[in-house]
């Protein structure tokens, strides 16, 4: 299988974290869309996870919505004891509070976004393109783990590699959309380009995260050919799998 382990960029807010295991795995389009669980699972002994055969995998059927799911030990899901590889119907973002299932979500332009929470060991994965962005999925994400108990001050919020600003070009109405629903974020918008890292880093700041515990990896996937860009590549881009797993129960 063609896959290749990354690191995360710049995830200094995360790095202290000893529960939690991070990083990105990217499939070329022919192993992606033969064996999605299989490139999920791939280089999983890098996160302390034995073999890739023992621990379950979830990631999201993603619609580009800004349906949240909570993944608990009594999720009616996990507790399928036939399914090693779980896929969430409808669902852009999850909050992960159960050790040793590792999920993903899928990007190829789209804004991959992890929060943790460190006194919990909780974390989210999100998914957010114009559409998930444009409707607050990530503030909403914080704000359903702030109902299950998190606290802001203990929120960590990574923003992860997507499409920048200067090759994100969209229509005028759109564009016009995005300055109305955002004006606190005049940069995002410049002409017809979009800036959705600094729309999400906006949202993470609105749900009173400290700017010291927001960090973005500031790197653009159309401009890096290792990395997939669908604007670049078409129907041939591969994806990205942004990854984690709560190592200790």
């Amino acid at each position: 299988m063609n896959t290749h382990r990354y690191e995360l960029m710049n995830a200094g807010v995360l790095a202290d974290l000893d529960w939690l295991a991070c990083d990105l795995v990217v499939a070329d389009r022919a192993d992606w869309n033969a064996a999605p669980a299989a490139a999920l699972r791939s280089h999983a002994e890098a996160l302390g996870l034995a073999g890739g055969d023992s621990f379950r995998t979830v990631r999201a059927n993603q619609t580009h919505g800004d349906a949240v799911a909570v993944l608990t030990a009594d999720h009616a899901l996990l507790a399928r004891t036939d399914w090693a590889d779980l896929l969430l119907p409808r669902t852009d973002a999850m909050i992960l509070c159960v050790p040793y299932r590792l999920g993903a979500v899928v990007t190829a332009d789209c804004v991959p976004i992890l929060v943790a929470d460190t006194r919990h060991q909780w974390v989210a994965l999100v998914h957010a393109g114009w559409r998930g962005t444009l409707a607050r999925i990530l503030q909403k994400t914080i704000r359903r783990m702030m109902v299950l108990g998190s606290d802001a001050k203990e929120l960590r919020v990574w923003i992860g590699p997507c499409i920048c600003q200067n090759h994100y070009e969209v229509d005028t109405e759109l564009a016009a959309r995005f300055a109305r629903e955002f004006p606190e974020t005049p940069e995002a918008v410049y002409g017809r380009l979009l800036n959705l890292t600094a729309i999400n880093s906006a949202q993470a700041r609105a749900m009173t995260i400290a700017g010291e515990h927001i960090a973005a990896a500031n790197h653009c996937v159309f401009e890096d050919h290792p990395f997939p860009s669908y604007r670049r590549d078409g129907h041939q881009a591969g994806r990205i799998l942004t990854r984690a797993v709560i190592r200790k129960g």
